[in-house]
């Protein structure tokens, strides 16, 4: 990101061991383009309009909602059903982020994931609802954000996964590639580039369709390694059906991601899931707490902690209840010193008294 204040970049370079600086970033970027890279055959300069459009921000919030299909039969034996999937996510510029997933099934029961980065540590929280609401159930502390590690892909929603290749930003994959062909999507001419990203299950060739107007993403197939349309079908498929402007920058607000049934490590032409995706909100350069981005500890949640030297525990409650089969001492009131006033009513009572015993003592003895 380029930021024409200078105190912003040193605080960037003091919270952040995972993500540089963007102002250097570029710095560092920007020299690597030779000519042929940054002004291909089709004449565009992708990586220059692709920089810009992922880092001139200093922070971008997108809500995103997902009507999923099943296809396939469950485990069960049922026939495919389906649900809804809603991602909030946060990123700024400071390498801070924060990813919400609410997953609604059949029956109407919610599952909720969180991950969050404060720019150099990262978590993961799973929560379970009760009668007082989420409550955090466990607090994974890795290395990585959520499964990025594991799968090799960015966790981003869509349609912002498909600026990254694996997990490299789609602007630095461009500097030693050139667009092989060209097609059109929703009448919008688009330069393609194949890049081969190895995944947890497989390797494959992932086909991008780049906008030749703005360079932004339109469609986006896996394939066998060698594979093409001619000769394959895609593992999935992601397509947008819009391209649309916010604040000045471009992403698809409607898009379809479609995987397809494998058959001896094919694919078919027959679905197994497919995502319907509706950007609801966009946000560019607001400011968010830094407390956001990093989890709260509350009692009872187990943590993970696969970082430090913790291990594994149960957050302890600051305010436990007594052991069974103990008696709580009363309450004992501190009563404020009180000045003559307050005592006399009490001191005149007790000489009262003092008088009346003694007067019936004396009456005593002379009977």
């Amino acid at each position: 990101m380029i930021h024409p204040a200078t105190s912003r970049a040193r605080i960037s370079a003091k919270r952040s061991r995972v993500f540089p600086p963007r102002a250097l970033l570029i710095l560092l970027i920007l020299p690597a383009m030779s000519a042929s890279a940054r002004h291909q055959q089709s004449g565009v300069d992708h990586q220059s309009a692709l920089l810009r459009e992922m880092t001139s921000w200093s922070s971008l919030r997108v809500r995103v909602r997902y009507d999923q299909t099943l296809h396939v039969p469950r485990p069960d034996g049922r026939a495919g059903g389906g649900g809804g999937i809603d991602h909030d996510y946060i990123e700024t510029a400071l390498g801070q982020r924060l990813f919400e997933i609410r997953m609604s099934v059949e029956g109407g029961s919610v599952a909720r994931q969180c991950g969050y980065s404060d720019g150099r540590r990262f978590a993961r929280v799973d929560f379970h609802r009760d009668k007082r609401g989420d409550r955090a159930r466990t607090i994974g502390i890795a290395n990585s954000f959520m499964s990025e590690a594991s799968e090799g892909y960015v966790q981003r929603p869509h349609p912002l996964r498909f600026l990254y290749v694996g997990l490299k930003p789609l602007y630095e994959v461009l500097a030693d590639t050139k667009p092989y062909g060209e097609a059109s999507h929703l009448d919008r001419t688009c330069d393609l580039f194949r890049f081969t990203v190895a995944g947890p299950s497989r390797t494959q060739d992932l086909i991008y369709w780049l906008d030749r107007r703005t360079s932004i993403p339109l469609r986006v197939e896996a394939y066998p390694v060698g594979g093409s349309p001619g000769d394959a079908r895609p593992f999935w498929r992601w397509e947008a059906h819009s391209l649309d402007t916010v604040q000045g920058y471009h992403l698809p607000l409607r898009s379809t991601y479609t995987s397809y049934q494998q058959q001896d490590d094919h694919a078919t032409d027959r679905p197994s899931l497919v995502n319907r995706v509706e950007v609801q909100s966009v946000e560019f350069n607001k400011e968010y707490p830094a407390s956001m981005f990093w989890p709260t500890f509350t009692p009872g949640a187990q943590v993970i902690d696969a970082v430090g030297n913790d291990g594994i525990y149960t957050v302890p409650d600051p305010n436990p209840p007594p052991p069974a089969g103990t008696i709580a001492a009363p309450a004992i009131e501190a009563n404020p010193e009180r000045g003559w006033s307050e005592a006399l009513p009490t001191t005149a009572t007790l000489l009262g008294l003092l008088v009346l015993v003694v007067g019936l003592t004396l009456w005593w003895r002379r009977r």
